[in-house]
């Protein structure tokens, strides 16, 4: 039985990945893989935050949140995660996973943003319970028209039903 879960996990997790790449638009990717970055801001009752989601084939799980660098030419900005716990869905059989980190809307940020060139998008955390080891994953295909567009907050309105990570409904 556990294997017949495992399996629906893993079908569930490659379809979601298919409907994010033919919904959305990736903001970063690796050319000759999966591997990507897609971006959703949302207004939620008024509340603005940015929804980075992380497509790769690292397996990250802290309880440390992590940090998102944006670095240009010059300069760089860095994002704390709004959570301290990040964990990755991860397929196993076919090594890739979604992990996905919310960060508050920051106006400087979106002005960085609209006034630079980003050549590099780095995710750090550190994962591990007792002997943490540093995680950095980095994507340097930018695509700034998508990043620019994805920075529009996309109003939402609140059910009201809290839902858990994978959508069940409490």
């Amino acid at each position: 039985m556990k294997t017949g879960l495992s399996k629906d996990f893993e079908n569930n997790l490659l379809a979601k990945i298919d409907e994010l790449s033919s919904s959305r638009k990736a903001i970063a990717k690796d050319p000759n893989s999966q591997i990507c970055v897609y971006l959703q801001a949302t207004s939620l009752n008024g509340f603005n935050y940015l929804e980075f989601t992380f497509i790769s084939p690292i397996l990250l799980k802290t309880m440390g949140g992590c940090k998102l660098t944006f670095k240009t030419k010059d300069n760089e900005y860095v994002l704390k995660s709004e959570s301290d716990i990040i964990e990755t869905d991860y397929a196993t059989a076919s090594k890739i996973g979604i992990t996905i980190v919310d960060t508050d809307f920051d106006e400087e940020f979106d002005a960085f943003i609209k006034a630079n060139i980003v050549e590099e998008i780095i995710i750090n955390c550190k994962v591990g319970q007792i002997f943490k080891k540093a995680v950095s994953v980095n994507y340097t295909e930018i695509d700034m028209s998508a990043f620019r567009t994805s920075m529009v907050p996309i109003e939402t309105i609140s059910t009201g039903e809290i839902s858990t990570p994978g959508g069940a409904i409490l």
